[in-house]
């Protein structure tokens, strides 16, 4: 018989599910704009339970850091690389504004490694074929980068 998946009630990460074989918490949390945000806290190389604190830190981080993280993304590197390698000859060049409304954010990631701290996933309708834009940024908070994936 299959063994109950291990939850617990995390005072700022709500109630979370422990799966051993990715090795990561997994909750739901609802937006403020009425969204539902699925959120993986990845804790290793450190102790799934040591993590949680810091897990916190990051997620309350992200919630008001999302907006700024994505917008510098769109600037630096997801904007140009649609208008000028995934968009068909036929479709209009599309402004920051309107390409930044049809990217609807689905995914965070906490992770507990040294290279890279939180990933925004971000699904992108088929601007990019059906590919998910990753935020990602730093131990220290800064962006890193922004890469497709799917």
């Amino acid at each position: 018989m299959a063994e109950a998946p291990e939850t617990l009630l995390h005072p700022v990460l709500g109630q979370l599910t422990w799966a051993a074989a990715p090795f990561h918490w997994s909750t739901e949390y609802q937006l403020p704009s009425g969204g539902r945000l699925d959120l993986f806290v990845e804790p290793y190389p450190l102790d799934h339970y040591a993590f949680l604190e810091r897990a916190a830190e990051l997620f309350r981080w992200a919630l008001d850091n999302e907006r700024r993280v994505f917008r510098e993304a769109l600037r630096t590197y997801v904007l140009e690389l649609y208008n000028d390698g995934w968009r068909q000859d036929d479709e209009p060049v599309l402004p920051e504004d309107e390409f930044a409304a049809r990217l609807e954010w689905q995914l965070l990631k906490v992770r507990g490694s040294d290279l890279v701290a939180v990933e925004f996933w971000y699904d992108a309708e088929w601007l990019f074929g059906g590919h998910a834009v990753v935020v990602e940024v730093g131990a220290g908070l800064q962006y890193r980068g922004a890469h497709l994936v799917g």
